[in-house]
């Protein structure tokens, strides 16, 4: 069985464009809060902001963040690379998920519902054919008017 966490970027200094306090501690917090006890793969939005977010958690478990760019997000590389190991995690930027949820089945995120993307991360499973055939949420304890 494989397995992927989507996991949104941490909040980021809009002057910057690099992670604040608030998301360093989100990023800081990530091993506990995943609670994996391996992970093969970790891919990430090549933007700072995306990469900081996992990179703690990559080295973790001695893994490199292997990083795609918006179109390869747009073109479902990302979750192709991800389904070739059995437990990835990828972070992303909000403007360039959309499609790889689709493929996946699942619901796509609004201007509404965006910000949601904070508070939780989607654990996905996926049987033996490649299928989704579980779809929970962690909750965070984060979103972008409360730091955890």
């Amino acid at each position: 069985m494989k397995r992927l966490i989507l996991l949104r970027h941490g909040l980021i200094d809009y002057c910057t464009q690099r992670l604040n306090g608030d998301g360093q501690k989100f990023a800081a917090g990530l091993p506990a809060l995943l609670k994996l006890s391996s992970l093969d793969c970790v891919c990430s939005d090549r933007s700072d902001r995306c990469v900081d977010t996992v990179q703690r958690l990559a080295k973790k478990f001695s893994l490199e963040v292997q990083t795609f760019c918006k179109a390869e997000f747009v073109a479902c590389i990302p979750l192709q690379h991800c389904l070739n190991h059995g437990t990835s995690v990828l972070c992303y930027r909000i403007e360039a998920i959309n499609p790889i949820l689709r493929c996946l089945g699942l619901c796509e995120f609004t201007e509404e519902t965006r910000d949601i993307a904070y508070e939780l991360a989607l654990d996905v499973s996926f049987d033996e054919e490649g299928r989704v055939s579980d779809c929970s949420k962690i909750l965070t304890g984060y979103s972008k008017s409360k730091s955890p």
